[in-house]
């Protein structure tokens, strides 16, 4: 079964219009649907005083009794729903929701990189495009395209890659709910292979952005990794995902060696 969910967000002040992510209505059939709360909610002092605090408990709380009650005649004004996005096949809808949708403590170091290739990996195989990507690129692994510029130099490995035996593509997902922790460890890795392969024609630097996050960090993400990526997409963009999964599909299909992971 499909399940969509929908971002439920807390506006503070209707003027300024700015969201915080609260929550996640998960969508099964037209007859379930429940609510899934972020471990980590904006307290008083961000959402502007205990007025608002006790508000948005009380919208939670009566979501989680009925989850069919989405109306500001019930829940007030302060509390907006996002257009409904899927859940990836193959994870936990509540887990991947929690963990990588919705705001959380931040992680503990060493985690965020393993985190983005696993869930990156998970939407590559709901867009149908996984067969063609390869896992974690390292320039000195054995049985990754040679590329010459990239020998010797130290470099962090890239989460996945794409090759049709002459060009290739190394890509890193981008988590927006992360936004902005990962973003300099991103931007120094791609940065670091931007400057070794100079022009280096066959070889282009990808990030791939998930669903998930505002608009306002997805705009930020573009724009932070511009200077290192070659290429940024944004999957929930229907020109960006398009041209995503063409691009990759066109690519790894004109590989014929077997996948190396």
């Amino acid at each position: 079964m499909t399940l969509t969910f929908q971002l439920v967000h807390y506006v503070p002040n209707l003027f300024l219009g700015g969201r915080m992510p609260v929550a996640a209505m998960l969508l099964g059939t037209a007859t379930s649907a429940r609510l899934v709360r972020a471990r980590h909610l904006p307290d008083e002092r961000c959402l502007g005083g205990h007025g608002h605090l006790a508000a948005l408990d009380f919208a939670l709380a009566r979501l989680e009794r009925d989850p069919k009650v989405a109306s500001t005649a019930v829940l007030g004004p302060h509390l907006q729903f996002d257009h409904p996005r899927q859940v990836p096949a193959g994870v936990e809808a509540d887990r991947w929701l929690r963990e990588h949708v919705l705001p959380q403590p931040p992680a503990q170091p060493g985690t965020r990189g393993t985190r983005r290739a696993t869930y990156g990996y998970a939407w590559l195989n709901t867009a149908g495009i996984a067969s063609f990507v390869r896992k974690k690129f390292r320039p000195e692994k054995p049985g990754v395209p040679q590329v010459p510029a990239l020998l010797g130099k130290g470099l962090k490995p890239i989460s996945h890659w794409v090759t049709d035996g002459e060009r290739l593509l190394l890509l890193e997902p981008v988590i927006p709910r992360d936004l902005p922790l990962p973003l300099e460890d991103i931007s120094t890795t791609l940065g670091a292979y931007r400057f070794h392969l100079g022009d280096e024609p066959r070889v282009t630097l990808g990030v791939y952005m998930l669903p998930g996050g505002s608009p306002l960090a997805r705009v930020h993400a573009q724009r932070s990794l511009q200077s290192s990526a070659h290429r940024v997409f944004d999957t929930e963009a229907d020109a960006d995902r398009t041209t995503f999964v063409s691009e990759v599909r066109l690519l790894g299909a004109g590989n014929s060696s077997p996948l190396l992971h």
